[in-house]
């Protein structure tokens, strides 16, 4: 529903004595924009990113399901400031905590209608389809890379992060 890994950027770099300017946590609810599309036939799950980030999220769903998905590394949201500071970090985006971010899963037919509304909201304004669910390489979750390999996304070991809270 956002762009990720804003939270897990802005506490390292904190922790780390590091600036940017436009860096911010998205902590905050997500219920605005997720009574938006309660309603809607066709919403098959719901998480918030908050610990372990998209990619832990990603491979619990595929974990418990049994399915695989595939998601595509150019179509996630990721900020500038996120990227530079997971890149003198040494972070993986897809790892960080995200506060205020969802990843939604629902059928392709009423995807158009759970975008328009999400998109509808500020805090959900840049909520994009990032990949699918497929059924050729169960319980596996595979990034499209933006050279146009294959990466799999795996459960993280350990946290980046010791938990603040």
């Amino acid at each position: 529903t956002t762009s990720i890994g804003q939270h897990g950027a802005t506490i390292g770099a904190e922790r780390f004595n590091l600036s940017s300017e436009n860096l911010r946590s998205d902590c905050g609810s997500l219920w605005s924009c997720i009574q938006d599309i309660i309603d809607l036939d066709g919403l098959r799950c719901l998480r918030d990113c908050t610990r372990g980030g998209l990619g832990t999220a990603l491979c619990e769903w595929a974990e418990g399901t049994g399915y695989g998905m595939e998601i595509e590394e150019g179509l996630i949201p990721l900020s500038e400031e996120v990227s530079a500071i997971c890149d003198i970090l040494g972070f993986d985006p897809l790892y960080l905590a995200c506060e205020g971010c969802a990843l939604i899963g629902a059928s392709p037919s009423a995807m158009d209608r759970i975008l328009a509304r999400l998109r509808n909201n500020p805090i959900s304004s840049d909520t994009r389809v990032i990949g699918e669910v497929v059924e050729n390489h169960g319980r596996i979750v595979g990034m499209k890379t933006l050279i146009g390999g294959m990466r799999i996304v795996d459960m993280p070991v350990g946290e980046m992060l010791p938990r603040i809270c």
